[in-house]
């Protein structure tokens, strides 16, 4: 007897209580649904969280008492009025959002009533979370829909999403007791054996651009409790007509473009090879005058067969020979030559081919014709550049022949 009276006096103190169990799946939807009675519909209705409704933390309420979405954060609530029931509906949903959730209703002289929803978020591999696609105008695309098996016998639903009231508008449906429904351009058949069914659009507008859901729906006989909008399908639907129809102007703006580039690559292979050829000549050229240069300076080293003739008519000829042997004390001052040599160095410079690099005199002989044979010329082609005399006797053969250049 006890037992009881607390019951009903824990009934009286919290109002009316219902309760049923809601599936989300992440990173989806639910909206879910709230009854309360036809004398409460000018009541303010609110959401919130928490294991017991008097301390529960409120999630969103109602501003006043007309048609229109309260938004917060993730949820929004909608309070039908003329259908007695609030929609609460939570986006983007994770494994924190589980809990236990209260829809309240104020109540000013009395303990408020409260409908208990127990949230459950889960994971589920059978669906994906997002799908994106781009459909051209004017055809046709049937998109597919995974769903648990537990919906197996539920309905199956299919919405799109109005971005400024941030809720979903039922596009078509097919209840489970139907494996196929048709509305307008849209058209669902349920495959229940592979746990997916097929929405078919028709005739593609611009309008069909947007973002969908695919869901199921649960109830209970005749009342709705909620939807899960478990995959979320953004479509973009455009023309196609300007790629399959090129224009004319495009034609001549592409023939012009192939023209100007054909010339472009003539330019510049004739620049390249106009390049290449003046470089070749230019090589050649410089070839040409080095061969020359060097035959030129071949030709008058010391030593060869011009400069030996030079050479023998300058000095060794017969009339220079017999003026010498005239010369009076011939054979005495030839003996005393041999004491006192009228060459006393030669010295073997750089160049192997030059018949004397230097010829120097360190005798005091009386009877030298030439005291010096000195080169001071930069004239590299001449055998003698100066014939010098630094000697009082001029009587005396040669004292010193010593050139100065290398060559």
């Amino acid at each position: 007897m006890r037992i009881l009276l607390i019951f009903s006096l824990l009934a009286f103190m919290t109002g009316c209580v219902t309760s049923f169990i809601v599936t989300g799946y992440s990173g989806g939807t639910v909206i879910i649904y709230c009854y309360y009675n036809i004398e409460e519909k000018s009541n303010g209705k609110y959401f919130c969280m928490g294991q017991n409704s008097l301390s529960c933390e409120e999630k969103i309420r109602t501003r006043n008492t007309s048609r229109e979405w309260n938004h917060r954060g993730r949820v929004s609530l909608f309070d039908n009025t003329g259908g007695n029931y609030i929609m609460v509906v939570i986006r983007q949903l994770t494994r924190e959002d589980e809990g236990t959730y209260w829809c309240g209703v104020d109540k000013p002289d009395v303990p408020d009533s409260y409908t208990k929803v127990e949230l459950e978020v889960k994971e589920d591999k059978c669906c994906l979370k997002s799908v994106r696609e781009t459909l051209y105008l004017g055809g046709d695309f049937p998109l597919i829909c995974n769903y648990p098996e537990k919906y197996d016998n539920s309905t199956k639903y299919f919405c799109k999403e109005d971005n400024d009231l941030n809720t979903c508008y039922y596009i078509i449906s097919a209840f489970y007791d139907s494996e196929s429904a048709k509305a307008k351009r849209f058209s669902l058949t349920d495959n229940k054996t592979e746990k997916s069914f097929t929405v078919t659009f028709s005739n593609l507008t611009e309008y069909d651009t947007g973002t969908y859901w695919c869901g199921v729906q649960n109830r209970t006989k005749d009342v709705l409790h909620y939807f899960s909008l478990i995959t979320e399908v953004h479509l973009s639907v455009i023309d196609s007509t300007p790629a399959s129809a090129p224009s004319a102007t495009s034609h001549n703006t592409f023939g012009t473009l192939v023209v100007i580039t054909v010339i472009l690559v003539v330019v510049l292979f004739t620049l390249i090879f106009y390049i290449f050829y003046k470089r070749k000549c230019n090589t050649l050229q410089e070839l040409i005058s080095s061969s020359r240069h060097t035959s030129g300076i071949s030709n008058t080293q010391p030593g060869n067969s011009e400069d030996m003739r030079a050479l023998n008519t300058q000095l060794g000829n017969s009339e220079d020979m017999r003026a010498l042997n005239t010369q009076p004390g011939n054979n005495e001052e030839m003996r005393a030559a041999n004491q006192d040599p009228t060459y006393q160095t030669l010295s073997n410079s750089t160049n192997q081919d030059s018949i004397y690099q230097t010829l120097k005199s360190n005798s005091a002989n009386q009877y030298s014709i030439y005291q010096t044979l000195k080169s001071n010329s930069a004239n590299q082609d001449s055998i003698y550049q100066t014939l010098k005399s630094n000697s009082a006797n001029r009587d005396s053969i040669y004292q010193t022949l010593k050139p100065n250049s290398a060559n």
